[in-house]
């Protein structure tokens, strides 16, 4: 098959040459939830000339590579190197799916019950909405899953009705003061009135003896038989009672006061007492809303509340989208194609629940279509049946999560530290795809195949379990499904294959 290779410029997506001369290709690769690579050697003068735009042809992330067979787009992918290689020039270049990883997460983005795709659709979205940054790259397919919960919103909402309570509560406090500052007041005011009667009182005591002192010199001045000393005493008697009747009014006053203050005291108090009650309903209700939201906070550290990319966790665009497929988890493919007006069209579709089959019509057989085997190992040190991990925060509040299988094998356990994961259940598919992958020691990880009848070269596709049949040295032929997540064409009847074991992996569903 005519392989033809074209270039775009990756900006513009003007087109800069529709068949590439290249001298060799060495690497064509599709790859599985992850980027493939294509590698190619051309002649140094094509490889260091200018495209019609002035800019090298072959310029590191500026320049687009297809490989097209049978005008069907077989490959598209971003040149990632291009250097003098001895005699040759040579090139190197990754698929689309390379590009979120060079990128941040610059947003905020907070999903509730949204479909882990549309986490992902948010990701490409955000890294296209610069202008050099837009692939034209669609996100396509769906989960019947939700991630994200509204507890983070029930927190805001929970934390706004604690503030508004301790804030009436606060006010209600504040209220009590001051009217039990009234009631000091009123208090201290009836002690200068309870002095002052009690001086008006010492006054009317003086007043009286003076009076009867007043009616002793009155007797004795009648005694003397002398009418102007009886006028005179009498005057002084007269005088006497007068002061004793202004020091009683007087006395009168003063203690009405006094009562009139006690009554104003009483009617005070009876408003303390009313407010005390009023701040005893107002601490209930705010101590209720305090365990309200401490309760809100807590099933947002057990759910992770919304599904968050916050641009000052300093996020990757491709660890993001490689923590939402692992958690979901699903499967990923690029497509790229010509429509019926040749425009090129770029897709990431996501498989859900998986990539590929089980595939019982094709199999992996030594002496039928496998031609090289790399040696598989069965490596003790790398077995784990029990896996431990540590996520985001330090200490004691550190995310901590774990994940064990009963084997019958003596308890070993691995350690994965992953401080840059916050959410429990991105830790919790980290860690189930890891104690998947290390309790099993036995992976032929890739086979060279060629072209028979019964399998084809492209018989085959992405995510695939397939039988392989291997004559290993030590352990005679062994019989294990492996699943295919990359695989490159070496010549028209050849290609190779990179494998990982079928039930090292866990299906969305």
């Amino acid at each position: 098959m005519v392989t033809r290779y074209m270039a775009q410029r990756a900006t513009t997506k003007k087109w800069l040459h529709r068949d590439i001369p290249f001298l060799r290709r060495d690497d064509l690769e599709h790859a599985l939830s992850a980027a493939g690579s294509f590698s190619a050697t051309i002649a140094p003068d094509i490889g260091r000339s200018l495209a019609p735009d002035g800019v090298p042809l072959f310029d590191e992330l500026g320049t687009i590579l297809y490989a097209v067979e049978d005008n069907e787009i077989a490959w598209a992918g971003i040149v990632q190197r291009s250097s003098w290689n001895g005699q040759e020039w040579s090139i190197e270049a990754s698929s689309y799916g390379s590009y979120p990883h060079r990128v941040p997460f610059l947003g905020e983005y907070r999903g509730v019950q949204v479909d882990p795709v549309d986490v992902v659709r948010a990701v490409w979205a955000h890294l296209q909405s610069f202008p050099t940054g837009n692939l034209g790259v669609t996100v396509t397919g769906s989960t019947n899953l939700h991630v994200g919960t509204d507890s983070d919103l029930k927190v805001d909402a929970a934390s706004k009705v604690y503030a508004a309570a301790d804030a009436a509560y606060k006010a209600a406090q504040a209220e009590q003061a001051r009217r039990k500052k009234v009631v000091a007041d009123s208090r201290k005011r009836k002690s200068d009135l309870s002095k002052a009667a009690t001086q008006r009182r010492s006054d009317l005591s003086g007043r009286k003896k003076q009076r009867t002192a007043a009616n002793k010199a009155l007797t004795a001045a009648k005694r003397t038989k002398d009418p102007a000393k009886i006028a005179a005493a009498q005057a002084a008697v007269r005088d006497a009672q007068a002061a004793v009747d202004d020091a009683q009014n007087a006395l009168n006053v003063a203690a009405k006061r006094v009562t009139d203050q006690q009554k104003v005291i009483d009617s005070q108090q009876a408003d303390v007492d009313a407010q005390a009650k009023v701040v005893d309903s107002k601490q209930d209700a705010r101590e209720k809303a305090r365990d309200a939201q401490s309760a809100a906070e807590e099933k947002a550290r057990d759910d992770g509340g919304a599904y968050k990319i916050l641009w000052w966790d300093t996020p990757n665009c491709g660890q993001e989208i490689d923590a939402i497929a692992e958690q979901t988890p699903f499967d990923w493919t690029e497509r790229h194609y010509f429509d019926k007006a040749g425009e090129v069209h770029h897709e990431i579709q996501v498989h859900y629940p998986r990539a590929g089959r089980f595939r019982d019509d094709l199999r992996f057989a030594t002496g039928e279509n496998i031609t090289d085997v790399v040696t598989p190992e069965s490596d003790g040190d790398h077995f784990a049946n029990e896996v431990f991990g540590l996520g985001a925060g330090e200490g004691t509040g550190a995310l901590r999560r774990s994940s064990a299988v009963a084997d019958g094998r003596l308890r070993t356990v691995s350690v994965v530290s992953a401080k840059n994961i916050k959410r429990a259940a991105s830790l919790d598919a980290k860690l189930r795809k890891t104690l998947a992958a290390q309790s099993n020691t036995l992976v032929i990880s890739s086979i060279t195949v060629k072209d028979t009848l019964q399998t084809p070269i492209g018989s085959w596709n992405l995510g695939d379990d397939i039988l392989v049949q291997a004559d290993i040295p030590w352990l005679g032929q062994v019989r294990i499904r492996h699943r295919i997540v990359a695989w490159s064409p070496t010549d028209d009847h050849h290609a190779t294959l990179t494998l990982e074991r079928s039930d090292s992996f866990l299906y969305g569903g």
